[in-house]
């Protein structure tokens, strides 16, 4: 058992606290009211006044501290705490309230300490207990804080509070359906409570469901003063989720004028911007993208470039972000190349290969997987300036005019490219079709992306067409499925597996069929015809609207009129795809 004596000096026996008088009830009902009424400057302006008259209650001296607390008066909170407890040293509210402040603190021993004391002397309460739990969460220790928490809910049946906590540690986990049976009952319980509203917003959007997410962030904000930004950025964030991208606009802007350093507004403003085609206002926010924390700056050591005369100079251009971010903004290297006396060019390993054979005036250098860690430099000429990938475009692609109408920039292995084509003609007579269905990860809304292959061979299977697997990740069940429903798609898992093998199938086929991945960029910058199955929410490189990307004139977008109703896109394509000879067909049926 903690012995909390041998934690804090021993002090001498402080006298017994007079009793309280029924007058002294009164009084700390009345500071309790105008506390519980958000008043908490009120609260504390009486407490100290009763404390001028009781100046040994330690009840006052309590509520007076919290009222601080509340305040963001921490070092008098903490004073009138720590007094509260030399007058009574067992008032286990007061032990849980200092724990609260060492905790926002970070002052891990001091919080330890203080709920020990406040178990030891209410081991069931359930303040006690969640403020434990919250402690354990604060260290990391999940299991431990969930363990607790439970305890409480099983202490106070139906309270909200262990709830809301029990969604909060679901979250870390990565447990989405329970934090949203946990967040319900949090909601049912208290249905008037700002947090179990946000932790409802949180929950649904943890599961996905952003429109079922807006009223409550929408509530949120409404019962939220105009000077509290984080409610505002977050039902910014969901209406950039349900594609209202002129709202989420303005609740952007919203918080920056109240917050001007919020960089993560900044960032996904940007988003929002560059979806819309207002590219040079778009790439000022995405400059941000570094401290918003949203992308790592990788540490190398040169100058940054801002735009000087690159003649007689060397110029670093390091990798940044995905592997379809890295294709698309290497549509900028051939200007730079030209401007630059040398340049350098970092890369994801699986590109290397790539940009070797299609920039063979430049050094490309393999990016490490260590995102702290830099290539060796001492094999290069001197370096003058360096510029992250994603930068280029705020340089050379302002408008719609500055993006170029090219026929691809990157080149595959000609001699592989001979050979798939080999192997697609041993399939057979007609054309040969590569179709790539799941994109994306739970950051990236993958379940907003992605549709089975069933759905893709109903809508364009007919005689003698070829379907290619272009699908990285487990495909063995879909194929046989499909394989069992009378469409064979061939899928070769170590051409996959290989992006230089990829660029040279992708070359071979006669069309790519696929969801929003890296694989549209590979194919549209290598000149390659590319379809797009683009949801109703858009990543932003796919715009709001029309049928054309600025950066891959071979590719050509099919748009979902709602979120995650794929049919209509799917006849659309049908339809492209039974009409030959076209622009929109480029191959013979």
């Amino acid at each position: 058992m903690f012995d909390w004596l041998k934690r804090k000096p021993q002090k001498a026996p402080a006298p017994p606290a007079p009793a309280i008088r029924a007058a002294d009830d009164a009084t700390l009902s009345a500071i309790a009211a105008l506390a519980a009424a958000g008043d908490h400057t009120g609260a504390a302006a009486r407490a100290q006044a009763a404390l001028a008259e009781r100046p040994d209650a330690a009840a006052l001296h309590d509520v007076l501290g919290r009222s601080l607390a509340a305040l963001g008066r921490t070092a008098e909170a903490r004073a009138a705490l720590e007094r509260a407890t030399d007058l009574d040293p067992e008032r286990v509210s007061t032990h849980v309230a200092l724990a609260r402040i060492a905790r926002v603190e970070h002052d891990v021993e001091a919080a330890r300490d203080h709920l020990e004391l406040a178990a030891h002397y209410a081991p069931d309460d359930p303040e006690v207990l969640l403020e434990l739990g919250r402690a354990a969460a604060a260290q990391g220790d999940l299991a431990r804080a969930r363990r607790v928490f439970e305890q409480a809910s099983a202490a106070q049946p139906g309270a909200p509070g262990p709830e809301m906590e029990l969604a909060y540690v679901c979250e870390r986990e990565g447990r989405k359906a329970e934090m949203l049976e946990h967040a319900e009952r949090a909601i049912a319980a208290m249905p008037e409570s700002i947090e179990a509203a946000d932790v409802m917003r949180r929950a649904l959007f943890a599961v996905d469901r952003w429109e079922e997410a807006l009223p409550y962030a929408e509530s949120v904000v409404a019962r939220t003063p105009a000077s509290a930004v984080g409610p505002r950025l977050n039902l910014g964030n969901v209406y950039l989720h349900t594609g209202r991208f002129d709202a989420a606009g303005e609740m952007y802007t919203r918080v920056l004028e109240r917050e001007p350093s919020s960089f993560e507004a900044r960032w996904n403003r940007a988003h929002v911007l560059l979806a819309s085609a207002r590219f040079r206002e778009g790439w000022r926010d995405y400059a941000y993208r570094f401290a918003s924390l949203a992308i790592l700056r990788r540490p190398w050591p040169f100058p940054e470039w801002k735009g000087e005369p690159l003649e007689g100079k060397t110029l670093l251009v390091y990798a940044e972000q995905g592997l379809g971010d890295e294709i698309m903004f290497a549509s900028c290297l051939p200007e730079m190349i030209a401007r630059a006396k040398h340049c350098v060019v970092e890369c994801d390993r699986r590109l290397v290969a790539v940009f070797r054979r299609s920039f063979p005036e430049v050094t490309v250098l393999t990016r490490p997987d260590d995102d702290d860690a830099i290539p060796p430099t001492k094999a290069l000429p001197p370096i003058d300036f360096q510029v992250a990938a994603g930068t280029l475009p705020s340089h050379l692609r302002n408008e719609w005019p500055d993006f170029p109408r090219h026929s691809g920039y990157l080149r595959a292995d000609p001699d592989k490219v001979a050979g798939y084509r080999a192997r697609l003609g041993a399939l057979g007579t007609g054309p040969k079709i590569g179709l790539s269905w799941r994109g994306g990860t739970q950051l990236t809304r993958t379940s907003a992306r992605s549709l089975p292959l069933a759905d893709l061979l109903g809508a364009f299977a007919r005689p003698g067409r070829r379907f290619v697997s272009l699908q990285y990740g487990k495909v063995d069940e879909e194929l046989a499925a499909a394989r069992a429903s009378g469409n064979e798609v061939v899928h070769w898992p170590e051409t996959i597996a290989d992006y230089d093998e990829t660029a040279a199938l992708v070359s071979a086929l006669d069309i790519v069929i696929s969801v929003q991945t890296a694989l549209i960029h590979l194919t549209g910058a290598l000149g390659r015809p590319v379809w797009i199955l683009v949801p109703a929410v858009p990543e932003w490189r796919y715009l709001r609207e029309g049928e054309r990307m600025p950066w891959y004139p071979s590719a050509r977008i099919f748009r979902q009129s709602r979120l995650h109703e794929w049919s209509g896109v799917l006849d659309d394509i049908a339809r492209a795809l039974d009409t030959p000879g076209t622009d929109a067909s480029p191959y013979a049926n």
